[in-house]
């Protein structure tokens, strides 16, 4: 046999060998890949990065959990959990860069975080579920939770509404807002909005029908002879500014009986009989708010 046909037994040998052999990885041509590559969080927020080992045959492996990951700056995001390699929490606005480092052969990759100022994550509108009188108004406000677990007032920044506005109107003008003027009698739905969000926040809002406000008698300071009688009339101030005549739903008082007695049946309310000669002070009292008024 010739040397040239006893080569191609032994060529064919090497030819399957070669097919099946695993050649070794050079460890020194991996990369380390970080994801997300150039993240941004709001203060108070925290995501998960990951770690990928890129082989120099192309091949990866997951290492998030294997890899030493470290912060240049503490002060704004840091890996807390080490329960949950990778995780990030951010604690301040600015820049910071993140780093993970393969223990073993020291190779590391980096990536810039931006933390930005801390977002609103939710709205509470106060008073909740408010009742008031038809004439009064009713200042309501806003107070927004942020990411970073921060609480402030933005009564100022959100947009007020009123879903009934012939029940209560809310103003929206500057130094007002958040005010709202009762209408008529009913209830309405309370809004707030933050606008560059789209968060809001409601709270309903009832009005009742006017209350007592004050009562006036008249006439004042009035003097008769003895003998004689005198009507007195109370008229009723209510929260919507209508003054009504309430002379029979008042109670009716003379301090000093002896000088003149004052009636409470029907059809004579307020009219006081002369007794002495002297001075009293009349009163009518409404029984449900309690208000007074009086004369001498």
């Amino acid at each position: 046999m010739s040397p040239v046909r006893k080569f191609f037994p032994l060529l064919a040998l090497l030819l399957v060998l070669a097919c099946h052999w695993e050649f070794p990885v050079d460890p020194e041509s991996s990369t380390l890949e970080l994801s997300p590559p150039a993240p941004t969080l709001a203060k108070g927020t925290s995501t998960q990065l990951q770690a990928t080992e890129v082989l120099g045959d192309a091949t990866t492996r997951e290492v998030t959990g294997t890899v030493e990951w470290t912060s240049s700056d503490p002060a704004l995001a840091v890996f807390s959990d080490p329960t949950t390699p990778g995780r990030v929490t951010t604690l301040g606005v600015g820049t910071v860069t993140l780093r993970a480092t393969l223990p073993a052969s020291g190779r590391f990759a980096e990536v810039v975080l931006v933390v930005t100022a801390a977002e609103l994550v939710s709205l509470e509108v106060t008073p909740t579920q408010p009742s008031l009188p038809l004439g009064l108004d009713q200042q309501f406000t806003a107070m927004g939770t942020f990411t970073d677990g921060t609480v402030q007032e933005l009564t100022d920044e959100l947009e007020w509404a009123s879903s009934v506005g012939w029940v209560a109107e809310i103003a929206n003008t500057a130094g007002s807002k958040g005010l709202a003027s009762t209408l008529a009698v009913g209830t309405t739905t309370i809004t707030a909005t933050h606008l560059d969000s789209g968060i809001s926040a409601y709270t309903n809002f009832t009005v009742t029908p006017a209350t007592l406000v004050s009562i006036d008698l008249t006439p004042s300071q009035s003097t008769i002879a003895l003998g004689l009688a005198q009507s007195f009339t109370a008229m009723g101030t209510y929260t919507d500014a209508t003054v009504q005549d309430i002379t029979s739903a008042v109670t009716w008082a003379s301090v000093s009986t002896s000088v003149a007695t004052i009636s409470n049946a029907a059809g004579t309310q307020g009219r006081a009989t002369s007794i002495a000669i002297g001075s009293t002070t009349i009163t009518a009292t409404h029984a449900d708010s309690g208000i007074l008024g009086n004369t001498t």
